[in-house]
């Protein structure tokens, strides 16, 4: 594997670095109150949490190209410039109090970047290790969760919103790379399943007509990658 992402600076999309999910909602849509005009909003997404290191660095590095592009495409270079104080970037540093203050798992982005990505009108296009699509109504919640990780396919928006000026990630398609522990709490059908094992007579009649589920169809990691050249603007800083 010679490169853990790829960046497409001209078609303004990319392939993470392997994250784990957080607040992941990709089987069905998340309801959220929009906090300017109150009325509730649905869209399929989650908060990406990229641990730091040589990988991340690089990404980020390509990502400024891609993000600056996005900008300067939109209101040119020279506003960019004068804007870029103000902009609102999708990445943000887990360490830095003043970004995670205000955000209940603060604790868990020790250590990471973290960014939200979000799809309001299509659902993320679900990938298996093969690198063909899976049928979504094939999966479960144990299949797609919080805490396992995945490989993201996101384009990038400018948006000039009430006063809010940025860049917005979204969400096309998901790959899951591997499981991990739970970041949500919930208790998987295995875990339910072990809990009742004392209590369970094998010999009664199924009453639910439960087949059982299987195990995840995911279980291998996928990447593409090319090198992409880097765009500066004085003063822009996305993080």
């Amino acid at each position: 594997m010679a490169k853990e992402f790829s960046v497409n600076v001209e078609a303004k999309t990319c392939v993470t670095p392997e994250i784990r999910g957080s607040y992941v909602h990709v089987l069905e849509m998340q309801e959220n109150e929009d906090s300017e005009t109150g009325k509730i909003k649905k869209s399929y997404g989650m908060q990406a949490l990229l641990p730091k290191g040589p990988v991340a660095d690089a990404y980020l590095k390509e990502m400024k190209a891609l993000l600056i592009k996005v900008v300067v495409g939109k209101i040119g270079i020279e506003k960019t410039k004068q804007l870029a104080p103000i902009l609102r970037m999708p990445f943000r540093d887990g360490d830095d109090p003043k970004q995670t203050a205000s955000l209940k798992n603060a604790a868990q982005l020790a250590g990471h970047y973290f960014f939200n990505c979000s799809n309001m009108f299509k659902q993320p296009i679900v990938i298996g290790p093969t690198g063909r699509a899976v049928p979504v109504a094939s999966l479960t919640a144990d299949d797609i969760y919080s805490g396992a990780w995945y490989r993201l396919l996101l384009s990038f928006g400018y948006y000039d919103k009430k006063g809010n000026k940025g860049v917005s990630a979204y969400l096309n398609s998901v790959m899951k790379t591997r499981d991990d522990d739970r970041l949500d709490n919930v208790v998987s059908e295995a875990e339910a399943a072990s809990a009742f094992a004392d209590f369970a007579d094998e010999n009664a009649v199924d009453l639910m007509g439960d087949e059982g589920v299987g195990n995840s169809v995911f279980n291998d990691p996928g990447t593409a990658g090319a090198d992409v050249p880097e765009e500066d603007v004085s003063g822009f800083d996305f993080i």
